[in-house]
């Protein structure tokens, strides 16, 4: 069943939902002549509908620019499933709740990684990683990880990453910046980063430190005391604006 519910939208009323996705799905699709763009999956113990979908969006095409994996309650095989088959050429956003015990490596190099719910992330995973941007909601990280992180970049790793962004145990810079050459600087007016053309980080002051002619900026509100974000962009911007220390 059909019902119109305003000028350019439609519901649609399936005794089966998949069977009503898989047939709108190639009607829309082979009517355009166009891919699937993004894939979005939110995980449950009651269905099946998840792998499912996943398989059949891959009976049809190869990869996904976006896939986004959600859901409170879930198989953690069905998600290794999902994460196995699909190659994602852009975005991938990753937001299950999964156990402690739970492992997995990210290493596609992607445009965006946003990650929720991974109580399991080590920083060897975050050191596996090379996109360009990378969001942690939460993670266990302490400033000796983010030390030996950063002392990973400076020597050459993480070549595509434009930002990170994550939530570790409060930032005690003396243990961070433990022996990295940084600067500190003061900014009365603020600096505009251009991550992508949707995003745009505001800089104040900050820890900078320099990898050949290439300056990343720590952005850290000193003034505030301990915070638990750290955030790292590192120059040039995404529309090629340097920065000099």
């Amino acid at each position: 069943m059909v019902h119109q519910t305003a000028a350019n939208a439609y519901e649609t009323y399936w005794g089966d939902r998949m069977t009503g996705a898989k047939t709108l799905l190639s009607y829309i699709t082979d009517l355009l002549n166009t891919p699937v763009h993004k894939m979005s999956i939110t995980f449950s113990y009651k269905t099946k509908y998840p792998q499912n979908a996943a398989d059949w969006v891959l009976s049809r095409q190869n990869s996904v620019d976006t896939l986004i994996l959600e859901g409170k309650y879930c198989d953690e095989k069905d998600v290794h499933h999902v994460l196995d088959k699909f190659r994602v050429t852009n975005t991938l956003y990753l937001g299950v709740s999964t156990s402690g015990s739970f492992q997995r490596s990210i290493t596609a190099q992607l445009n965006r990684i946003q990650l929720v719910n991974t109580p399991w992330l080590t920083i060897d995973h975050l050191l596996d990683m090379n996109s360009s941007v990378i969001v942690i909601d939460k993670t266990r990280f302490t400033n000796r990880d983010m030390n030996r992180f950063l002392k990973c970049w400076v020597n050459g790793g993480h070549p595509r990453l434009r930002r990170l962004s994550l939530e570790m145990e409060p930032i005690r810079l003396e243990v961070l910046t433990e022996g990295l050459d940084m600067t500190v600087v003061r900014r009365e007016t603020h600096k505009r980063y251009i991550v992508n053309e949707r995003e745009t980080v505001t800089i104040g002051d900050s820890w900078d430190i320099r990898r050949d002619r290439t300056a990343s900026i720590l952005d850290y509100e000193m003034e505030f005391g301990l915070r638990k974000l750290f955030s790292l962009v590192v120059w040039p911007d995404s529309k090629g604006n340097r920065y000099d220390l």
